[in-house]
């Protein structure tokens, strides 16, 4: 019987045990070969998918259960390594040069040197007339020279297309762009006071000063601080508009600064001249952000509030001929029309002025007033002054002191 078990198990040891089929591999898909040129240029990369795991057969033995994990994020692709820029590049719709040959720069009576004119400057050809230029690197070693230039084209830029800059036939330099991003901005808040608008964007927009100070280019299209265009006083009204003329005339007459944020996202137009009080509709198109993408159109409605009593800026003789004398009178917010033009408030030299003297808002808000006298109204030779009473502005309220008289003023 021992004999019997102890061949048993010899005959046992020399079976093969049974084990799982081998998986067949699976073959991995080509993985396409990227030259040089072309990473450089791609703007993003599909990640190449992984093989797929093979099966394996199950055992009679059931496998403990693994702890569930988080998923592993995809492992991102490092970026292209980017150039460093050129002596011109753009930086999103701005061309930005810095000038190995500095140029001639200085400004005089007969128009300064010929790098003072935007006009003069072509892009690919095409003049640069009406955009906005900026010298932002001046060396004053010797004579006035410029080193650097910032421009807001008003050539818009596209996205992989090379340009050349020059100046007349002096040719600066070229680049290629790159980086624009297409995607619509949006308003996301206006709000006003009687001296002041703030608007703010969803993300940075186009500029023509710079991010975190202020400027006075209010002119430049396309830019945040577009509030009116350039020509005759009041000029025409810019991306900022409304329905209401006497508002208008903030927008085309009073603003005198913007204010733009660190972030290039909010503008604040201020004023030392108060516009109308009340509801006041303002649309916002036409600004575009920083890519040269255009804002998507849209009106807010706003209260503005009254902020205390008028007050006289000044009266002065705008303009005398042979046959006239004009005195515009300029107050500091929008008035009340019948009170302005009333002319029992008006006294000139403390005498009331002639029947013929004809008084009209100059603007639609009221806020400058003309006073056209016949010659033979005033003294000559001699100091003459206008005196005001009891004028009111839009709210009611009597301007502050209630009696103003003018300087002196002389005709001729």
């Amino acid at each position: 019987m021992r004999r019997l078990t102890a061949v048993a198990v010899l005959l046992a040891a020399c079976v093969p045990a049974a084990t799982a089929p081998t998986p067949t591999a699976v073959p991995s898909a080509p993985v396409a070969l990227v030259t040089a040129s072309a990473a450089a240029d791609a703007a993003t990369f599909s990640p190449t998918a992984a093989p797929p795991t093979a099966t394996v057969a199950p055992t009679s033995v059931p496998a403990t259960p693994e702890p569930t994990l988080a998923p592993t994020p995809a492992p991102t692709r490092a970026p292209t390594p980017t150039p460093p820029p050129g002596p011109i590049r753009n930086d999103g719709q701005r061309i930005i040069a810095s000038l190995d040959t500095p140029l001639v720069w200085f400004f005089g009576e007969g128009g300064g040197s010929p790098a003072t004119n935007v006009a003069n400057y072509r892009l690919n050809g095409t003049s640069l007339a009406g955009s906005m230029m900026r010298c932002t690197k001046i060396l004053t070693n010797a004579s006035a020279a410029c080193a650097a230039l910032d421009f807001v084209p008003s050539i818009r830029l596209v996205n992989g297309q090379r340009y050349e800059l020059a100046l007349l036939d002096q040719v600066l330099g070229s680049f290629v762009v790159r980086g624009l991003v297409a995607a619509t901005p949006h308003v996301v808040s206006v709000s006003a006071t009687q001296f002041a608008l703030t608007v703010k964007f969803d993300r940075p927009m186009l500029h023509a000063g710079d991010c975190g100070t202020y400027t006075w280019n209010l002119v430049t299209p396309g830019t945040i601080e577009h509030v009116r265009g350039t020509g005759a006083f009041p000029a025409a009204i810019g991306s900022y508009t409304t329905t209401n003329a006497g508002y208008g005339d903030f927008f085309t007459a009073f603003v005198s600064q913007a204010d733009i944020s660190d972030d290039c996202t909010t503008v604040k137009f201020g004023s030392g001249w108060g516009g109308v009080i009340g509801d006041v509709d303002i649309t916002v198109s036409g600004v575009e952000d920083i890519d040269g993408n255009l804002v998507q159109p849209r009106t807010f409605n706003v209260t503005i509030a009254d902020e205390g009593p008028p007050k006289l800026m000044f009266a002065q003789l705008e303009l005398q001929t042979a046959e006239k004398k004009v005195i515009r009178v300029a107050y500091s917010e929008a008035m009340d029309e019948d009170y302005v033009t009333d002319p029992e408030r008006y006294y000139l030299n403390g005498k009331a002025i002639p029947a013929t003297t004809t008084i009209e808002c100059e603007l639609a808000s009221c806020t400058w007033v003309r006073l056209t006298f016949a010659p033979s109204a005033f003294v000559y030779g001699s100091e003459n002054t206008l005196t005001i009473i009891g004028v009111r502005d839009l709210a009611g309220n009597a301007m502050t002191p209630d009696i103003v008289t003018s300087g002196k003023f002389q005709v001729f």
